[in-house]
């Protein structure tokens, strides 16, 4: 695929045509001879007057006025042979200097020339490989696929202009619809997601750290990550978490999105959050004898520095908890500023919610769950470190349990700045 040239702002001199060159000689030559007559013949006359000198007869003493005259040209001379000299080497120089100036930019021009057709080839190849990688992951063949999610992968590493794009065709395969009894193709997926994971590794280069990774409605089969890893932006709405799954000591800048997301077995974020991060969990249901677990990590100068005091970091609203099933909060760290997290008719549907706080201190109004409600054998556990925080949210319809901070709540609950696999 050809790609327009590249457009190059170099302007260089013009080396003067050899006829041109040859006048300007000449005339240089016609000035040096009339210099030398007007400084040899002319300006003598001037200075020396001849009238006086004559014999005692009153005739003209032709020897020694030419004795006058030469003992005036010598020195005249001399200046004028040295300003000539001068001025030839000077003229020499200049033209030397010139003849330089144009080498230099002509040797510039051929570079920059060569430079653009350089870019425009490495342009048309990566173009190509886009196209190639692509047409791979269209392929029939599982074999073929998993070649064009690497070819696609490894291009977006090579061309740091089209990344987003490059990683937007892969996360795109990845939400299209599996077939779960397709195992070859489940490989390729599980592939897709390893690539795109390696690359948020703090310290990978190149990294993916700043692309927007868009996995909205896909079934994530295989999303380990021990850690750390850099996200700016992740949009997991509406997806299913299926198997054991865990993004560990991440550093959250941006925003991760899991909206509508459904958790199948079990699904660990341990994240330590930037200023402005949040984490979105809206309308997220964990369904019978699943696990979620988010634990969050601020820091006193990260809480300081809040751009927006009020505004909602983590967003439970209508967050669902089944049967058996157990979704675990844990906050270390400082958290000062009303509805950090926020958490409007979550429902505890026979499983349990529970809340902690870790290492920090988390003020009154930070945490706001109103109209919780636990149904069935559902139930909330709160340590003390938070129970005088979310009492006003218990009413004596939800049923929860007040446990001692020396009492281990969560046996899985784990500092999210610290590695688990070690």
């Amino acid at each position: 695929m050809s790609s327009a040239p590249v457009e190059m702002s170099v302007h260089t001199k013009k080396a003067w045509p050899a006829s041109l060159v040859a006048v300007l000689l000449a005339v240089l030559a016609l000035v040096a001879v009339a210099f030398v007559y007007v400084a040899m013949w002319a300006l003598p006359g001037v200075l020396v007057d001849g009238d006086a000198y004559n014999l005692p007869n009153g005739q003209p003493d032709h020897a020694a006025a030419q004795d006058a005259y030469n003992s005036v040209r010598v020195p005249i001379g001399v200046t004028t042979a040295a300003f000539l000299a001068a001025a030839a080497a000077a003229a020499g120089v200049w033209m030397n200097a010139r003849t330089v100036a144009v080498s230099r930019e002509s040797l510039a021009q051929v570079r920059a020339n060569d430079e653009e057709r350089r870019q425009q080839w490495r342009s048309e190849q990566l173009h190509s490989r886009f196209l190639d990688a692509a047409k791979q992951l269209g392929d029939g063949a599982a074999s073929v696929r998993l070649a064009g999610v690497l070819s696609m992968a490894r291009l977006a590493d090579d061309w740091e202009d089209q990344r987003q794009s490059c990683v937007d065709v892969l996360t795109a395969y990845y939400r299209m619809p599996l077939d779960r009894e397709d195992v070859a193709e489940r490989q390729v997926r599980r592939l897709t997601l390893d690539e795109i994971l390696r690359r948020l590794t703090i310290g990978s280069s190149p990294s993916w750290s700043e692309c927007h990774l868009d996995l909205s409605g896909a079934l994530i089969e295989g999303l380990r990550h021990p850690g750390p890893v850099r996200i700016t932006s992740m949009v997991m709405e509406s997806a299913t978490i299926s198997g054991f799954s865990f993004l560990d000591q991440v550093f959250l800048d941006g925003a991760i999105h899991l909206d509508g997301a459904t958790i199948g077995e079990s699904f660990r974020m341990l994240a330590t959050m930037g200023p402005d991060a949040s984490i979105w969990m809206a309308d997220v249901t964990v369904v019978p004898s699943a696990r979620l677990h988010v634990g969050i990590w601020r820091s006193d100068s990260t809480d300081r520095d809040t751009p927006r005091p009020g505004f909602v970091h983590v967003n439970m609203n209508d967050l669902e908890v089944l049967q058996w099933g157990k979704a675990t909060i844990s906050l270390w760290g400082c958290f000062s500023h009303e509805r950090f997290l926020y958490g409007n008719s979550v429902s505890i549907a026979g499983g349990e919610l529970r809340l902690i706080a870790r290492e920090g201190e988390v003020a009154a109004g930070a945490v706001q769950l109103p109209e919780l409600k636990t149904t069935g054998s559902g139930r909330v556990l709160v340590n003390a470190s938070l129970e005088e925080n979310v009492r006003a949210e218990l009413d004596t319809s939800t049923a929860h349990v007040l446990v001692l901070d020396s009492e281990d709540l969560g046996t899985a609950d784990h500092d999210p700045r610290k590695p688990i696999f070690v």
